[in-house]
């Protein structure tokens, strides 16, 4: 009987901590500010850098296209019917003139197959500094 009231007793005192840590977690304190949000806003100014134009929050706005051509490489998997090029198709094309052409971005599209499919991935992100965006096209 006795363990019984103590296995009770814990079990509230458990859900009355959750449900106490829930609540101040989920306050919204606008009251304080860190220091660090008010360091970014004090030394942004607005005015043009070298790759875009800064924003008054800190960010720099590449909306209009990167100054420099930038590349990213994209994996798709090789899945299709064969002589179906999976690198240079209507979809590729298609997206490197709509998004490519409009940011100076140079998409390029790795071919990934089932087979090596984990080799190649690790080989792609063995380099550094690549973006990965996985398509299944």
């Amino acid at each position: 009987m006795k363990k019984q009231t103590v296995k009770k007793l814990l079990a509230t005192m458990l859900a009355s901590t959750m449900v106490v840590s829930s609540l101040v977690g989920c306050t919204n304190n606008t009251n304080n500010t860190s220091e660090t949000e008010t360091a970014a806003t004090e030394g942004t100014t607005n005015k043009d850098t070298e790759a875009g134009t800064q924003e008054s929050d800190g960010y720099t706005d590449y909306s209009n296209g990167f100054d420099q051509t930038v590349t990213i490489k994209i994996p798709v998997y090789d899945r299709a019917f064969e002589g179906w090029n999976v690198t240079d198709n209507t979809y590729t094309r298609w997206v490197q003139s709509e998004f490519g052409d409009k940011y100076n971005v140079n998409v390029e599209y790795v071919a990934i197959g089932r087979s090596t499919e984990v080799t190649d991935y690790m080989q792609m992100l063995s380099v550094p500094q690549r973006l990965l965006i996985t398509c299944k096209c």
